[in-house]
């Protein structure tokens, strides 16, 4: 059987981006997560998920939104094999005071 599980709106403090000030200071972005997998008697865990979301954050200062997307994807792709697709968001709440930008991928 294929489940989907998700992970909606987690919030976590890091350095991302290419302007200088993103560069000083860690700043808050938001993921979400969405993957279906082959339940075959080995279930997804979802508080793995979200720790391996916030350690790939914590330990990495990402340039661009596509980078911190492709290693994600391939991280939890090798680490998870029954993972089918999904897709992930990042957006960043705080980086202007009018809009919210963000970078969607589905794999």
């Amino acid at each position: 059987m294929i489940f989907e599980i998700k992970i909606e709106s987690l919030e976590i403090e890091c350095i991302i981006g290419i302007e200088d000030f993103e560069r000083e200071n860690p700043q808050k972005v938001v993921v979400d997560l969405k993957l279906s997998y082959r339940y075959n008697g080995i279930f997804l865990n979802y508080c793995s998920l979200r720790d391996d979301l916030i350690s790939l954050f914590k330990d990495r200062e990402f340039g661009l939104l596509e980078d911190a997307i492709i290693e994600i994807i391939e991280t939890l792709k090798k680490k998870y094999t029954t993972i089918e697709d999904g897709s992930i968001e990042i957006s960043k709440p705080d980086i202007f005071e009018d809009c919210v930008v963000s970078l969607k991928s589905s794999f």
